[in-house]
């Protein structure tokens, strides 16, 4: 049997990034799934986590625009907003999320709680030892 026949028996295809995550969420821990960087991070308190960014040869990235309407009410202030949109500061700001890119595809998984919380009571023992020799 070849390999995308295997895979294709375990794939399970949603309609949106959130369906895909939820769908991590209610599995046992095995899963992966893909979807917006952003997305990824806001499900983060539920368990999942940020594997890290497709490769660029597969990237799927999502481009925005910004114009301003003749009719819009306030077009000084519209069109003084997206000059802003495209100064060094505003570029710092979309890509600080650290992903390089304000939507980049990544490759998510959930971690069972059981592990988090293992994780996080090594860490909180962690730093009680680093402050201990102070």
């Amino acid at each position: 049997m070849e390999i995308l026949d295997r895979l294709a028996a375990k794939t399970t295809r949603h309609v949106t990034a959130a369906q895909v995550l939820e769908h991590l969420i209610r599995g046992g821990g095995n899963e992966i799934g893909f979807g917006p960087i952003t997305e990824i991070r806001d499900f983060a308190s539920q368990g999942v986590t940020l594997v890290g960014p497709l490769p660029r040869e597969v990237q799927n990235y999502t481009i925005y625009n910004a114009v301003v309407t003749r009719e819009a009410r306030a077009s000084e202030a519209a069109q003084q907003f997206v000059r802003s949109l495209a100064t060094p500061a505003a570029r710092q700001t979309f890509q600080g999320n650290r992903s390089g890119s304000f939507t980049r595809t990544a490759i998510a998984r959930r971690i069972p709680q059981r592990i988090r919380r293992a994780r996080s009571a090594q860490a909180t023992r962690g730093t009680a030892k680093k402050g201990a020799g102070r």
